[in-house]
């Protein structure tokens, strides 16, 4: 079964409003959510770090954890 839709201009130009609408918040998401958070490798005298860092709503990257990672001397 076929069924037919007619639409307006101003049904079409509702509706490409909101598809854009809709378009620009998944890229804006998308984008947030992309670099909201970032590991970075911290060398120490002793040790390296890996720090887990999260961008608040300040922009500023803030260190959530970190984990060592010791050396090892090879003889």
């Amino acid at each position: 079964m076929t069924s037919i839709i007619l639409l307006t201009d101003e049904d079409v130009r509702l509706i490409q409003n909101l598809l854009k609408f809709l378009m620009i918040s998944v890229m804006k998401q998308a984008k947030h959510s992309i670099k909201s958070h970032r590991y970075e490798l911290v060398h120490g005298e002793d040790a390296d770090f890996i720090a887990y860092q999260r961008k608040f709503g300040d922009s500023l990257w803030q260190t959530v954890s970190t984990w060592m990672i010791p050396r090892t001397e090879y003889r």
